[in-house]
């Protein structure tokens, strides 16, 4: 290292062979270091891996996580909670081999399935059993699975929302992660049910969205009432039958202090059916030189 003034001044950077600083108010001339060490023990590649994880959620399900927080501003703040909540999520179950989530091979940004949790706040929770998926030669079809009236009742707008725990003006979304039909793809997809009027009439499959207005991010096909259950088609959709999906539902209720969110953690049923488990897609990323004193492997 030399300390030197210079006709042109105190210089910081670096040439191909020099690195320039100031340290005291004098010159500091350095030669640099070429070839330094990459961070890529194992240890840090599982970290990236499982941010890697968690920011191609972000990414996927956008439209809903970057303002399904309660307490923090939309945007970059949700952001941040969903990356840093779900890298957690992550790598506790590569820790704990709960096979909760498929994982993003190095350099891959494509959605994976997992139990990413996707709303916090204080709005009460909604039970994931009310509505389920099944996939045929049409599309994909979302069932409500309610239970049927009692002797008497009518399965009317206020029974629904009395089964989904919501009064007028709440809103569901139901959130899906599911993996396409002979396709190496995930897709995001959520359908909104607003609560936009009470009433005793039985529901039809003419006056249903006179009381729930149901939109989705996906083109919804016909939408149809059968007795004491209703089905929203989604044509366009073909899923894997063979993969279950993670689904949830949020709830959003309007109060003096804004929106509330109720908690949701996507289900799943594990990953062993997912592509790319833990070991497979960590075994992508360039792990670099490890150490025994510090846990690395031991050769032959």
């Amino acid at each position: 290292m030399a300390q030197s003034k210079s006709f042109f001044g105190l210089r910081k950077g670096s040439t191909k062979s020099l690195t320039f600083s100031v340290l005291n108010g004098k010159q500091v001339t350095k030669d640099r270091v070429v070839g330094g060490k990459n961070p890529r023990s194992q240890a840090q590649m599982i970290q990236r891996m499982c941010m890697a994880t968690a920011s191609a959620g972000y990414a996927a399900m956008k439209q809903i996580v970057d303002h399904s927080f309660e307490g923090y501003a939309y945007g970059a703040d949700n952001m941040s909670r969903f990356i840093s909540l779900n890298t957690k999520a992550i790598k506790a179950d590569y820790n704990g081999n709960q096979d909760a989530f498929g994982y993003n091979p190095y350099g891959d940004r494509q959605l994976r399935q997992g139990a990413y949790i996707v709303s916090q706040g204080s709005a009460s929770p909604i039970s994931d059993r009310l509505l389920t998926t099944s996939t045929g030669s049409t599309g994909t079809a979302i069932n409500s699975l309610l239970p049927r009236p009692g002797e008497g009742g009518v399965f009317s707008a206020d029974y629904i929302m009395e089964q989904f725990g919501v009064n007028v003006g709440d809103m569901a979304t139901f959130v899906m992660i599911a993996a396409k039909n002979a396709s190496p793809e995930n897709v995001f997809v959520f359908v909104r049910f607003k609560f936009l009027k009470a009433g005793t009439v039985a529901i039809t499959t003419e006056n249903l969205q006179v009381y729930i207005k149901i939109e989705s991010n996906c083109a919804l096909g016909e939408i149809t009432v059968n007795n004491d259950s209703f089905m929203i088609m989604i044509p366009s959709l073909k899923l894997d039958n063979t993969i279950n999906p993670n689904t949830g539902i949020i709830h959003s209720v309007k109060s003096t202090n804004g929106w509330l969110r109720s908690n949701v953690t996507l289900n799943y049923t594990g990953a062993d059916e997912y592509p790319y488990t833990a070991d497979e897609a960590l075994a992508t990323y360039p792990v670099g030189e490890t150490y025994i004193l510090n846990g690395g492997a031991i050769g032959d």
